[in-house]
């Protein structure tokens, strides 16, 4: 574990100004910097609050856990720590949290970037709960999900880590955040790694669906409460981002990847599924998905056909007007021309299959 001088952190962030200021929290404040070796960093500040009450217990248990952990791609690098942890530094993630990308950004993320998403915490995770003894999160949102330059997820935030040591635990209360907490987890003898698959299961709703945890304005307010019941009636379809067009791939991703959900926000803790047991899962998810990396619905048919036309670049362009690939009004004329009621495909008609041809040829 490094040490850091306090000198070498103020250097690295201005002298912590509030132009640094990344996010702050009711445990400390964050910053962007950079230090002497150009290494961009982020460097946790203990909060005012904490800092009057001379309580640095969440920093301090938050820097001996990221210590404790071996390096993977899905949890946050630790860098360092300045005496009596009262300063944590960790590896910089630019591009924000999973929170700001769902709820925040004009541009919501495609279904297979959310199955990547989903996918890699449920590795990180899966490598916290397989560690001996293995570390429980406890407050796994998606506030707590950030992503690199490359747009790769990691967990962070480890102030609330707890490990489990063999039949005993570490003598913490119950914590974590409303919405997301398991509401079994009512003492410090019910902690296990299933405290996390229950809130993984919550990320995955908020993931697919783009609804807040906790929305006031609706009813249910709770996320799983308004999520389970339609799973369990089919009706997968009103659960997703509406933003986002599906096919029936994906259609058929989404409905297995809420699947997952609603079996890690199973109230009986043993039938919830290990980290290993999801990323088996969604590794055959995203496998599927990359082996259909094309959207074939019909509105994308549509909307391929309608750009195509724009170009005047197909060999198709002169036969504009005959294109039949949705319709009512279209196939209404059809039915005119023919006499009524005749579905026969004239010769000035495409079949999907040559627009798709010609599409994939592209």
């Amino acid at each position: 574990m490094h040490v850091f001088e306090l000198q070498e952190l103020e250097d690295a962030t201005q002298s912590f100004s509030p132009s640094q200021l990344v996010g702050k929290g009711s445990h400390g404040s964050v910053y962007r910097g950079i230090l002497n070796d150009g290494r961009r960093v982020a460097v946790k500040k203990q909060s005012l609050a904490l800092q009057n009450l001379g309580d640095n217990t969440k920093l301090q248990n938050e820097a001996l856990i990221l210590s404790s952990i071996p390096p993977n791609p899905c949890t946050i690098n630790f860098v360092g720590v300045t005496r009596h942890h009262k300063i944590i530094v960790t590896e910089y993630m630019p591009n924000g949290t999973l929170h700001h990308l769902l709820h925040l950004s004009t541009t919501p993320p495609p279904w297979p970037k959310r199955v990547s998403i989903a996918l890699q915490l449920a590795e990180g995770l899966r490598c916290l709960h397989e560690l001996n003894p293995s570390i429980v999160h406890r407050d796994i949102k998606s506030a707590n999900i950030l992503f690199d330059d490359d747009w790769n997820a990691k967990l962070a935030d480890f102030g609330l880590a707890a490990r489990l040591r063999g039949d005993d635990v570490e003598a913490k209360l119950p914590a974590g955040t409303i919405g997301y907490i398991d509401p079994s987890y009512t003492t410090p003898s019910k902690l296990s790694t299933k405290i996390d698959a229950f809130s993984y299961g919550v990320v995955l709703l908020e993931l697919v669906s783009c609804r807040k945890v906790i929305d006031v304005t609706k009813s249910p307010a709770s996320i799983d409460e308004w999520a389970i019941p339609l799973i369990e009636e089919g009706r997968v379809i009103e659960i997703c981002d509406k933003r986002v067009c599906s096919s029936l791939y994906t259609r058929r991703a989404i409905t297995k990847l809420l699947g997952v959900a609603a079996r890690c926000l199973s109230p009986k803790e043993n039938t919830r599924p290990s980290m290993r047991e999801v990323v088996a899962c969604l590794e055959c998810l995203q496998m599927d998905l990359m082996a259909h990396p094309y959207p074939w619905s019909m509105n994308y048919v549509r909307d391929m056909v309608r750009s195509m036309m724009r170009r005047k670049k197909s060999r198709f362009s002169g036969q504009c007007g005959a294109i039949v690939v949705t319709s009512g009004a279209c196939r209404d004329a059809d039915r005119e021309k023919n006499g009524g009621g005749s579905n026969n495909i004239s010769k000035g008609r495409l079949l999907v299959r040559e627009i798709l041809a010609d599409i994939t040829l592209k």
